[in-house]
């Protein structure tokens, strides 16, 4: 039995079923009144199983490109705000609340 509750008897009703109905349609028919089954947890099932049977994708297929780590740009902490994302502005007395221009009151920048 998988870890959420898929029996081998389960899986190959699912495979039975999406020889004829759609993804949606063979989720509906499988959910019981305590477990909604998604028509993406049937897609996943039915790949995991086809993968654990041998099935190996083919080279050219775009899901099967490993794609390249870009590198991230990182947020810093805005220096003129020091990440609150506003200014208090003194003045005369007076003290003024500014939105920060520099992170866009963000308080992050790149």
């Amino acid at each position: 039995m998988h870890k959420n509750g898929w029996t081998q008897e389960k899986i190959k009703e699912a495979k039975e079923l999406m020889k004829t109905y759609s993804g949606k349609t063979t989720g509906e028919k499988l959910s019981t009144a305590e477990r909604k089954i998604t028509k993406n947890a049937v897609l996943g099932v039915l790949y995991r199983q086809k993968i654990k049977e041998g099935y190996t994708p083919p080279a050219d297929s775009p899901f099967a490109i490993k794609k390249p780590n870009y590198p991230r740009r990182r947020l810093k902490i805005c220096p003129e705000c020091k990440g609150i994302g506003y200014i208090k502005l003194s003045f005369e007395g007076e003290e003024n609340i500014k939105s920060c221009d520099v992170c866009k009151s963000s308080g992050e920048v790149y």
